[in-house]
């Protein structure tokens, strides 16, 4: 039976009355017509809904909500005005707690069709979350747009490049948003415009102002703005601004020259406007250094049930083991088990984040820490070089995942007793471990975290066991050498 109707049967503008199948693999509901599916967006599976069909492509077609016709016993209202519009979030409809369920069960998906195993057979653990699922976001990214001669701050809409202006945003840290919004106010004051892009070349035209980056630290109450420009020719004094953002709360900000693609969220230039570069945060014990534009988790209740969690999978390490930590950052990681261990190493390929590093290790009086910058690809040679292997590597990657020689050192090269894998795209992770699994290592842990509620996004823990020591593969090694140069009975 093929998977899809020879013809498409329906057409854009259609109104139907459907079931909610399930979720996609991202947050879009699916129904289908005949066979031909259509992503329906604020949908919950069991659900009968009026849709109209937006588009209708060969493959697979998309609708928007009319009306739900039988509302899920999880659906909710949602918190933030701007929802159905925005694209910042997209799962403020759904109950909380059926969010992290509908996430766990994607994710359990996801790694066994990748492993070819019955679901049931992963250890996946409950999905950790927040208690109150709120204001957890501390990093903010908003971009600005003239609209009708005013200037406006906001969030891209869904699947689009338009601008969606917000006044407020519930999933934000309200430090961050307060600031975020300070850098719009402040703009005006000082006579910034927005620049205008051009969607048919894909360009920048006029004005100054393209986006504003918030990192906020919540618990040491520290804010940065990053604001981005397109050019610095022509600007007004910024005066006015830095005065709004004084009042707003924050301790400093930057100003960031871009004048690459839309897709590029910041420049490499950073010139500071006031107040220090970057925030001090602090995490279970740590004193964490971040500069603008490198890379620290996003989330408050996410960064510290990482750190919490990464500690209690290597509580049993030997007390003069050495650890690698790599696509380390910021070092967050190698600097949270230093003291419980003999040597971390962290490799990075952002210099910044790695001069972060060593300042963070500075701070906090750490001096068995060691971190390199460049690309893990090349530098993990060195470690595999030692002598003494480390114990553990925890793998970190950007969402694309580990490039396949990387993951070929780690467990050849390497061979560390236990791997400790932080992923942040359950597909990339899912293809990673299946290449890991045949270089002599088994999943004995999977622990998903819901950094980022109202989104489907899932941060994903797998911790990964050597199934033959280092001693046990040298001595079967011998024993095949010995058994083939035996003498065979005639």
């Amino acid at each position: 039976m093929p998977d899809r109707p020879a013809q498409i049967p329906v057409h854009v503008d259609d109104v139907l009355d459907a079931r909610v199948e399930a979720f996609g693999d991202g947050p879009d509901g699916i129904v289908r017509v005949d066979r031909y599916v259509l992503f329906v967006p604020e949908v919950i599976p069991g659900e009968r809904v009026r849709v109209v069909v937006s588009s209708a492509a060969r493959k697979y077609g998309r609708a928007e909500l009319l009306e739900v016709l039988e509302p899920s016993p999880d659906r909710v209202e949602p918190r933030c005005p701007h929802f159905h519009h925005c694209g910042g979030c997209q799962l403020q409809h759904l109950a909380h707690p059926a969010q992290m369920l509908e996430k766990s069960e994607r994710l359990r998906r996801v790694i066994a069709h990748a492993l070819d195993v019955a679901p049931a057979s992963l250890p996946i653990r409950p999905m950790l979350g927040p208690v109150v699922p709120w204001e957890q976001r501390t990093k903010l990214a908003l971009h600005f747009v003239e609209r009708d001669g005013l200037l406006e701050a906001g969030y891209f809409a869904r699947r689009s490049r338009d601008v969606v202006g917000i006044e407020e945003c519930p999933i934000q840290d309200p430090l961050a948003l307060r600031v975020g919004l300070a850098v719009r106010d402040g703009a005006i004051a000082a006579g910034l415009s927005a620049v205008n892009f051009d969607p048919v070349r894909e360009l920048y035209r006029g004005g100054h102002l393209r986006a504003t980056v918030v990192r906020a630290a919540s618990a040491t109450g520290q804010a940065h703005a990053t604001v981005v420009v397109q050019t610095t020719r022509g600007m007004p004094r910024l005066e006015p601004l830095v005065r709004e953002l004084q009042a707003a709360g924050a301790t400093g900000a930057s100003l960031n020259v871009n004048d690459g693609p839309p897709e590029q969220l910041l420049g490499e230039r950073f010139d500071t406007l006031f107040g220090t570069p970057g925030v001090e945060d602090e995490v279970e014990g740590l004193r964490l250094r971040s500069s603008p534009g490198a890379f620290f988790q996003t989330s408050a209740f996410g960064v510290t049930t990482l750190v919490r969690e990464v500690r209690r999978i290597l509580h049993d390490a030997p007390k003069d083991a050495r650890i690698a930590d790599l696509y380390c950052g910021g070092g967050l990681f190698a600097l949270a088990l230093a003291r419980s261990t003999g040597r971390v190493f962290g490799i990075e390929d952002s210099e910044q984040a790695i001069a972060d590093a060593n300042a963070s290790a500075a701070l906090n009086g750490i001096e068995n820490a060691h971190f390199r910058a460049g690309l893990v690809e090349r530098l993990m040679n060195n470690l595999a070089r030692s002598r003494e292997k480390p114990f553990a590597v925890i793998l970190d990657p950007p969402r694309a995942g580990c490039a396949a020689r990387v993951l070929h050192g780690v467990a050849k090269e390497l061979q560390p007793t236990r791997i400790v894998y932080v992923s942040c795209e359950p597909a990339t992770l899912a293809r990673d471990l299946a290449r890991l699994l045949p270089l002599g290592y088994e999943i004995t842990e999977i622990t998903p975290v819901d950094m980022f509620p109202h989104t489907s996004h899932i941060e994903t823990i797998v911790v990964l066991e050597r199934t033959v020591r280092r001693e046990d593969r040298t001595a079967r090694r011998l024993f095949e050498r010995l058994r083939a140069d035996a003498p065979r009975e005639g």
